[in-house]
């Protein structure tokens, strides 16, 4: 399978995928994703998720900087044979890295 991950990340296959899944594991070690709205058929799906999580690990570059942060999306993904072949992201990354690289107020 292929990701096209939002900051323009692209993961190729199930070595490569946990790999990126760690990583925002030990970025975000409380995530929670929720999924608000799901719509789709055999061969492809639109999921509208929400993602929370206290940022305690390095992610991107950024120190933990133990902020709380939440952030909302969308991934459409294609399906063959009851497993996801291919997937697309849409979230405003950079606004996450900008909210965790500001001072806090």
């Amino acid at each position: 399978a292929v990701a096209h991950l939002a900051g323009g990340m692209q993961v190729r296959g199930t070595t490569q995928f946990s790999g990126f899944h760690d990583t925002l594991l030990r970025a975000f070690p409380d995530i929670s994703v929720r999924i608000l709205r799901s719509v789709g058929d055999d061969t492809q799906a639109c999921l509208h998720w929400e993602v929370q999580g206290t940022h305690d690990g390095d992610f991107s570059g950024i120190a933990p900087t133990h902020k709380k942060v939440s952030f909302s999306g969308m991934s459409f993904v294609t399906v063959s044979d009851g497993k996801i072949t291919e997937g697309w992201d849409c979230w405003d990354f950079n606004a996450l890295v900008t909210t965790l690289s500001s001072p806090s107020a």
